[in-house]
């Protein structure tokens, strides 16, 4: 009825709601993460000694950890959704395998941290495997039975899940080594970037499509295992 009446931009206001969500989302993020910085040096949260270092290497390793996690989850959701035929199904199933193979990912991260930039390596090369290669395979498994739908979602998201478990814990060990003031900043950082990649996922994957989105949180672990290839050779400088 209203064909040819009005004009709607990007299929609609809910497109322009997202990108407002966004915008407020960077600011606060930006204004909460700076905040212990700027108040260093009344030293009420975070002494500026504890941060100047270390501060871009520990921004961008929590920041893209936050980032990366969140881009690969919500694409996964939205595949999983076609795969399981509802929402009410993909998002319990993706999010319990994803939880809970995390846990157990950082369960066993304890002291494995020389070698964790290879791991990253390969979770980032197995996302961008799942980014184009899971239509395909959903597609062709699309006429089983409910149940078998359901253990396979669960069997293809949890090898991933268990990768992505491993960086935060190993990286938040080595931040409390340089400061334990600097434990819960960390956590804002993380947190922050979590935010904004969720909104950030929802219009990526409404602009490209959600392969695109899955193939960029595999870039950001690339770039995690970057930093952590970094980490560890400083490590086995410091040990020699």
């Amino acid at each position: 009825a209203e064909l040819g009446r009005t004009w709607q931009p990007f299929g609609g206001a809910g497109y322009f709601v997202l990108l407002t969500m966004l915008g407020f989302g960077v600011v606060a993020a930006l204004g909460l993460v700076s905040l212990p910085v700027l108040l260093a040096r009344t030293r009420t949260l975070l002494p500026l000694r504890d941060v100047t270092p270390h501060m871009t290497s520990t921004v961008a390793y929590f920041g893209l950890l936050g980032l990366a996690y969140l881009l690969v989850e919500v694409p996964l959701i939205q595949r999983f959704v076609l795969f399981l035929g509802q929402p009410a199904l993909a998002m319990p199933t993706v999010l319990f395998a994803l939880l809970l193979s995390s846990g157990v990912g950082s369960m066993v991260s304890h002291g494995r941290d020389l070698q964790l930039w290879k791991r990253m390596a390969v979770l980032a090369l197995l996302v961008g495997l799942y980014a184009w290669g899971m239509p395909v395979l959903l597609r062709a498994l699309l006429g089983l039975p409910l149940v078998i739908r359901l253990i396979l979602s669960v069997a293809l998201v949890a090898p991933m899940g268990f990768l992505m478990g491993q960086p935060f814990p190993v990286g938040l060990q080595r931040v409390q080594k340089m400061s334990r003031a600097a434990v819960p900043w960390a956590w804002a950082v993380n947190g922050a970037m979590s935010v904004v990649a969720s909104i950030l996922a929802a219009v990526l994957g409404l602009s490209f499509g959600f392969s695109w989105v899955l193939l960029l949180g595999g870039v950001s672990y690339g770039g995690i295992a970057l930093l952590c290839r970094g980490w560890c050779n400083a490590t086995v400088r410091s040990r020699l």
